[in-house]
């Protein structure tokens, strides 16, 4: 059996560390492709266009705060949350587009009483240059504060 020691993996053309090691055994990586955006605006929102999201945190160079371009291949996981705005006897849709095409949908009746909240999960593996932009199909989402509607998306592998 053999023991390799290392603690930077660095790539083959430039000596650009690409890999970290550290004593305890996490690995961390630089260009770390993952993205978190909110809209925080305070009202509600109800276009069926991309979100136009206007914070973002983790932001990789892909995500243009409305939509995700792969800049790689590979297997990545997103969500999309919220709850509706208004309470109304009415549909409430989140939905996940890819290539501008529906993915896949999370929806709730909502009720008088209460305001429903929806989470959409999506994996997929995508070729590099696919795009992923988030939406919502009815209702009214409220997009207030740390309460409104978030998106995350990051390569898995």
């Amino acid at each position: 059996m053999s023991t390799l020691k290392v603690g930077t993996i660095q790539d083959h053309a430039n000596s650009n560390t690409a890999i970290s090691i550290d004593s305890s055994g996490r690995v961390t990586t630089p260009q770390l492709i993952a993205f978190m955006g909110q809209k925080t605006n305070g009202s509600g929102y109800s276009t069926s266009g991309a979100i136009p999201f206007n914070q973002t945190h983790l932001a990789h160079a892909s995500w243009s705060g409305s939509t995700f371009t792969a800049p790689i291949a590979g297997t990545y996981m997103f969500t999309l949350t919220g709850h509706m705005q208004s309470t109304s006897n009415s549909g409430f849709e989140l939905a996940i587009y890819k290539n501008g095409a529906l993915a896949v949908t999370g929806y709730a009746l909502n009720s008088t009483s209460t305001r429903q909240r929806v989470q959409v999960t999506y994996l997929q593996t995508l070729a590099a240059t696919n795009t992923i932009d988030f939406r919502v199909l009815q209702g009214d989402v409220w997009d207030g504060a740390q309460s409104g509607i978030s998106c995350t998306g990051q390569l898995m592998g």
